[in-house]
């Protein structure tokens, strides 16, 4: 019998070893711990804010608002990859060309400037590896994209309270005196508007700069090497991409100059504000006809991204292309004259002198080239900047020249709409006016007993003197405060009187450790009254409350004379109900907190959520001390 075959065995294939080298091992640990740290961070601190406003019944409007920071955020970062993503396009032109044997100098030393017909780098004529350029663009499209992400991911997460309010706007059932808006429009909607926009407007402005640095010197290093077709084709591709970007540009720049009309009804620097006559004779409509204008170049330099288009200019001859120029700055001109002013119509003096030395070199050498094609954005740019500079000219002009008569005279309609808005925004229109005419003796005393609350409110104590007297007098230890003085009014003794109200609160800048601040010394104590229209006999203020004892000569009884709640800027936290000792003032009594707001501590992830958020394990369930 023949011998029998040896009988093959089936083998499982081999997996690659992945090396485990400490070098990359340790990096990978470091970051996965950092990355888990910060995301354990932010958690924490938003589970406690979560359960913070949830105690305050305003859970669902918090949860809003962090999901749609989130939401904004993300769609930032998505925006950068897709704003950056045209610097990936510029790498076609480094791969599509790419040199099989490559050689990279060991030194800039090595390079060769002086090769023969300029195409080598290296000693003996060949080029430096394309795919270092390819890399170079990669990093770079890294680099945009992380910056974009930062402008624009934080811009959108920051901008979430403007488009909140400009989402669930209510009317304000009055419009304005200029525009005929909802005064709600001026109010939510042109913030939100401007704040975006203004965000993708500096975008570009980003990666504009970043195409074009990266585009042009691609092509610069490959025209250096000597591959003239390579370098034409960067050169074009970069120059279609700035196209599209510089015309997104001028379409943004248009829309915040539109809206920036609707901000000149407001000036928080005026007495009385809105636009003036000028600003609504001159800037408003010199503004809106710029913006239109601008809007369409921005559509013309997009235009140039088309091959098509640019060999059309291509073709026609300078001196033509001069005076097509030059018509349409006329007509903008001639639109300015209409819509704004007459007075714009002096533009058309250069305008004219333009023509006229256009005209008069027909025989010229240059007159008959090809037009360039930078001359098209290079005009959209030109004019956009003037058109966006003028209208506060011509306003100022306006008002400096043309303009005559007193301020009430000439902003008498601005003013009128001031006064009306403000009473309607104040709720005053709706009061009833009641004149009373003036009589010779018509006060006496009678009549003042009639009104005695009325003249009981008139107070000649000021605040300042009366804080500092309740602080010097009233403080009783040093960790009290007198921060803030309110006037309220009261009925005392069958009286309505109208008083100063003062709380006693803890000043935290003396109790600087960390147990006193945040166990021992948790409310302030005790309020302090004194009418507005009294002293005693030293020239101070007459306290009706105040003291060791809260309730001393004050009708109203205190039972609670803690003051978790004061009116310091920031207070810090305080732990409450807990078996370290409390200070609660002069009367050493121990009190507990009944109030309906606060964290529970609880135990678990709650208690870890809580430590973390106020500052690490050795604050809360070690008992630091």
């Amino acid at each position: 019998m023949p011998d029998e075959l040896p009988r093959r065995r089936l083998r499982r294939p081999r997996l690659p070893k992945i090396p485990l080298r400490p070098r990359i091992i340790i990096p990978v640990l470091i970051g996965f711990v950092l990355l888990l740290r910060v995301v354990w961070s932010y958690g924490a601190e938003l589970y406690v804010r979560t359960l913070f406003f949830d105690s305050l019944g305003m859970g669902e409007a918090f949860a809003t608002r962090w999901q749609l920071s989130v939401v904004l955020a993300l769609a930032g970062i998505i925006l950068a990859a897709l704003i950056a993503l045209p610097l990936l396009l510029l790498t076609r032109s480094a791969d599509k060309y790419s040199d099989p044997t490559p050689i990279i100098p060991d030194s800039v030393d090595a390079i060769n400037w002086e090769s023969p017909a300029g195409r080598g780098f290296g000693p003996d004529g060949r080029t430096i590896d394309r795919s270092v350029l390819t890399g170079v663009l990669w990093v770079g499209w890294g680099v945009l994209t992380f910056l974009l992400a930062l402008m624009l991911g934080g811009g959108l997460a920051r901008a979430r309270d403007p488009i909140l309010a400009a989402l669930n706007a209510k009317g304000f059932g009055a419009d304005d005196p200029v525009f005929g808006h909802d005064i709600s429009f001026h109010v939510f909607v042109v913030p939100m508007v401007t704040e975006i926009v203004g965000l993708f407007v500096g975008a570009l402005v980003l990666a504009g700069i970043a195409v074009l640095g990266l585009g042009f010197g691609l092509a610069l290093v490959e025209r250096q090497n000597g591959n003239l077709r390579e370098s034409g084709a960067a050169f074009h591709r970069t120059a279609r991409i700035a196209a599209v970007i510089g015309g997104a540009l001028l379409f943004g720049l248009a829309i915040l100059l539109w809206f920036s009309r609707y901000e000149m009804t407001t000036g928080p620097d005026l007495i009385v504000a809105g636009a003036g006559a000028a600003a609504r004779n001159i800037d408003i409509p010199t503004r809106a006809v710029a913006a239109v204008v601008i809007a369409l170049l921005g559509i013309v330099v997009v235009a140039l991204a088309s091959e098509r288009v640019r060999n059309r200019i291509e073709q026609v001859e300078r001196r033509r292309g001069a005076m097509i120029l030059i018509g349409i700055w006329a007509v903008i001109v001639v639109a300015l004259a209409l819509v704004a002013s007459a007075w714009w119509l002096v533009l058309l003096v250069p305008v004219g002198i333009a023509a006229a030395i256009v005209r008069g070199s027909v025989q010229a050498a240059w007159a008959r080239r090809a037009s360039p094609v930078l001359a098209v954005p290079a005009f959209a740019v030109g004019t956009a900047a003037i058109l966006g500079a003028i209208g506060p000219i011509g306003a100022q002009l306006n008002d400096a020249t043309v303009l005559r008569g007193s301020a009430l005279q000439v902003e008498r309609e601005n003013i009128e709409a001031t006064l009306q808005q403000t009473r309607a925004a104040s709720g005053i229109d709706q009061a009833q006016v009641i004149r009373a005419p003036y009589r010779q003796n018509g006060v006496t005393r009678a009549a003042i007993n009639e009104v005695p609350a009325a003249v009981d409110s008139i107070r000649f104590l000021d605040i300042p003197p009366t804080i500092e007297a309740c602080q010097r007098i009233e403080a009783r230890n040093q960790f009290y405060h007198c921060e803030d003085v309110d006037v309220d009014r009261y009925e005392i003794d069958d009286e309505r009187r109208t008083v100063f109200a003062i709380g006693r609160e803890i000043d935290y800048s003396r109790a600087p450790d960390f147990q006193r601040r945040h166990f021992t010394y948790t409310h302030g104590f005790g309020l302090i009254v004194a009418p507005v229209d009294e002293i005693d006999n030293e020239g101070r203020p007459k306290w009706i409350a105040g003291g060791i004892d809260p309730v001393r000569s004050f009708p109203p009884a205190i039972t609670r004379p803690e003051i978790y709640f004061g009116a310091q800027q920031n207070m810090d936290w305080v732990m409450v109900n807990t078996d370290q000792p409390v200070f609660d003032g002069p009367l050493n009594r121990v009190v507990d907190w009944e109030g309906g707001t606060g964290i529970k501590i609880g135990s678990g992830l709650r208690r870890l959520a809580i430590t973390e958020y106020l500052g690490g394990l050795p604050y809360i369930g070690g008992g630091r001390r």
